[in-house]
C-alpha cells in the first residue's frame, strides 16, 4: 500500500518550472498549424538521484471568466515522442511533439503538454508515500496574422473582508488569438487622479499568465493595489502591448 502527493504546476508566465527532481522548459510555446513551425520540444531534465519514469499526456483547454481550467484529453491532435520515457537520474531528455490537427484554424487554440512522473512499484507489504510531480507546458496553436483585440468591460476599486484593497477589472478579448495580461504593467487612467501603474510582477503574482482566449473570451481579474489609490477607474493600459 502507498499514497501519492501530487505537486502541480501553478499557471505562471515563467520561463522554466524547477522542482527537487525535474526541471522543464520552455514553459510556454507558440506552435504553426501547418508548416516548419507545426512542431516543437519540451526539455525535461531530471535532477533527482534516481531514474525518473516519466508519460506524456495532452489536453485541450479551455478557461472560463474566472480562470478555471477545463481539460479535455486530446492525445490524437499531436504526435508526441517519446510518449513514454525512463529519464536517467542528472540527465536530460528532449520531448518532441508535431501539431496533426486543423491545418487552417481561424482562432489560436491551446494545449496543455502534460509530463506526468509514473510512481514506482514497492515491494509487497511495503508502505510509503510517493512524491509525484505532474508539470505542463501551454502549448498555443496560433494560425498566420492572428491577433488578439483585448478590451476593457470593466473595472473598479474593491475594499476585500481583510481590508485589502484590489483593482477587480473585466476584459474581452474578440480577437483571434489568445492574449496573456499578466506579461505586462497595468496603467489605470483614474478619474479625477494621478494615473497609477501595477508592476508587472505584481500583474503576474496576482493572475498568473492572465489568459484570455479568443473569439469573445471574457476573463475577470484582481490585482492588490496600495490603500492610497483611490477613484474610478476609467481605463487600463497594457504597458508594453
Amino acid at each position: 500500500m502507498f499514497r501519492f502527493l501530487i505537486i502541480a504546476l501553478l499557471w505562471l508566465s515563467a520561463a522554466t518550472f524547477n522542482a527537487d527532481a525535474l526541471r522543464i522548459s520552455p514553459l510556454v510555446l507558440e506552435v504553426s498549424p501547418s508548416g516548419s513551425g507545426s512542431s516543437g520540444r519540451i526539455r525535461v531534465e531530471n535532477n533527482s538521484p534516481a531514474d525518473l519514469p516519466l508519460e506524456v499526456q495532452v489536453f485541450k483547454i479551455s478557461v472560463d471568466q474566472n480562470g478555471v481550467i477545463e481539460q479535455i484529453p486530446a492525445d490524437d491532435d499531436f504526435f508526441v515522442f517519446p510518449p513514454q520515457v525512463i529519464i536517467p537520474a542528472g540527465e536530460p531528455q528532449v520531448i518532441r511533439f508535431q501539431w496533426l490537427g486543423d491545418p487552417n484554424p481561424q482562432m489560436s487554440q491551446a494545449y496543455f503538454v502534460t509530463m506526468n512522473e509514473l510512481p514506482i512499484d514497492l515491494e509487497e507489504g511495503a508502505s510509503a508515500v510517493q512524491f509525484v510531480y505532474s508539470v505542463s507546458a501551454l502549448v498555443n496553436i496560433v494560425p498566420r496574422n492572428a491577433e488578439e483585440d483585448t478590451s476593457l468591460i470593466s473595472a473598479e476599486i474593491v475594499a476585500k473582508e481583510d481590508g485589502a484593497k484590489v483593482i477587480r477589472a473585466t476584459f474581452q478579448n474578440d480577437g483571434n488569438k489568445f492574449h496573456n495580461t499578466g506579461q505586462y504593467s497595468w496603467k489605470l487612467d483614474i478619474a479625477d487622479a494621478d494615473s497609477y501603474t501595477i508592476p508587472e510582477e505584481k500583474v503576474t503574482k496576482a493572475v498568473g499568465m492572465g489568459f484570455i482566449p479568443p473569439g469573445g473570451g471574457i476573463r475577470t481579474m484582481e490585482v492588490p493595489l496600495p490603500p492610497e489609490v483611490l477613484g474610478s477607474v476609467l481605463n487600463i493600459e497594457f504597458v508594453g502591448r
